[in-house]
């Protein structure tokens, strides 16, 4: 009865999955590029006063992904969600306020516009940030989308920036530290003229 449950459970987890070095070194990376992101934009924030840190925090951590090119997707997809969730936030708690039912509002016109441009992967951070927006504000509506708006931009741009920068790093690793083509194809070549052993009878 639950075997179709147990199976996308697996899916998710990806069980059975052995602990391999692959996967440990990715998990070392990903440590690494979180620690940095964290630490920049600390310092960042700290030394600016800007408002809004820990959005940029949480957006960064999301934002990095294995590659940079998912990285990048990710972030232009956070942007685009809290693009649309805040400015729909700020138009609804300008004109209607910042009740439940404007919240209820808010949150189907976001559906309706990811729908529209086809940013479906975006929707729940759009309404995640239709309800910061409503909710945090303290009647400070455009301080407070301006706020999410700009920590999302930071956080997304300062998780691309160490992502290329670790990327350029592991991939001269990967260059200086494996063998050259012509020493693997001399490798092969001594390899095939060596003469093979007959086993014991």
């Amino acid at each position: 009865m639950f075997d179709a449950h147990r199976a996308a459970l697996r899916a998710v987890f990806k069980l059975p999955r052995p602990t391999k070095r692959e996967t440990a070194a990715f998990a070392a990376l990903y440590v690494l590029q979180a620690s940095c992101c964290v630490l920049f934009l600390e310092w960042f924030y700290k030394a600016t006063g800007w408002p809004g840190m820990i959005w940029a925090i949480i957006s960064s951590v999301l934002a990095l992904q294995p590659g940079m090119s998912q990285s990048f997707v990710t972030a232009v997809l956070r942007i685009m969600a809290n693009t649309v969730g805040a400015s729909v936030a700020f138009v609804i708690g300008s004109w209607l306020g910042t009740g439940q039912w404007q919240l209820l509002l808010a949150i189907a016109i976001v559906v309706a516009s990811c729908e529209v441009l086809h940013i479906d992967l975006a929707l729940r951070t759009a309404c995640v940030a239709v309800v910061i927006v409503l909710t945090e504000s303290n009647g400070l509506l455009r301080t407070s989308s301006l706020e999410r708006f700009g920590a999302v931009i930071c956080g997304c741009l300062t998780a691309l920036v160490i992502q290329a920068i670790t990327d350029l790093i592991r991939e001269e690793m990967f260059r200086r530290w494996s063998p050259a083509p012509e020493d693997i194809a001399t490798q092969a070549a001594e390899m095939g003229k060596q003469p093979s052993r007959a086993s014991p009878k």
